[in-house]
């Protein structure tokens, strides 16, 4: 007697139950007809998800009783914990943005373009900001404004005393370092860490 579950023949032969799809030849073969079923089920739930079991293989006969179909999925479902998400340090976070800051800064700089570069060094605070918060965004302040003032301002590598158009960008960077976690903290969104 052969019975159709899910676009599968399930037949018994001998001491076995074998399953095949009506589009495939590979067949599924164990003892247990349950095992079969939830062997079908866990494959239409890989076809839904996109990805299939890891235990299913395409060879031409599958002995479920020889593999654990009760294994972990190949793709987490909907249901599955997040995987954990490795941070950052706030040192090394500060770094990558100088990194990319001072260059670029300094490339405007050299060009003479009409480009503010200040906001290279304003985008850097606020990325602290919002990835850190208040406290770490007022030390990443004071560090940009001093290396800014040591690289980009003539003579370079030369501390010289702040313009007025520096200072307006120091309190912008201040404003930005308060304001920013202030803003997240009213939607209710928190840095990892910070002050």
């Amino acid at each position: 007697m052969t019975t159709i579950y899910r676009n599968y023949d399930v037949a018994k032969v001998g001491n076995n139950y074998v399953a095949q799809s009506e589009e495939e030849d590979a067949v599924m073969v164990s003892r247990d007809f349950t095992r079969i079923r939830l062997a079908i089920d866990l494959l239409w739930d890989g076809v839904a998800r996109g990805a299939m079991p890891v235990w299913f293989s395409t060879n031409t006969v599958l002995d479920l009783d020889s593999v654990d179909i009760e294994a972990a999925e190949s793709v987490p479902s909907e249901t599955d914990p997040p995987k954990q998400v490795k941070k950052i340090s706030y040192t090394w976070f500060a770094l990558s943005a100088f990194v990319v800051s001072i260059p670029l800064a300094g490339l405007l700089s050299l060009v003479k373009s009409s480009a503010e570069t200040e906001i290279l060094f304003t985008f850097a605070v606020c990325a602290v900001a919002v990835a850190f918060g208040r406290g770490y965004a007022l030390l990443m302040c004071g560090l940009s404004a001093l290396l800014y003032n040591l690289v980009i301002v003539e003579p370079a590598l030369t501390l010289t005393m702040p313009t007025a158009a520096e200072l307006a960008y120091i309190l912008l960077n201040i404003l930005a370092s308060i304001a920013i976690p202030m803003i997240m903290k009213s939607r209710g969104l928190r840095p990892d860490s910070g002050v």
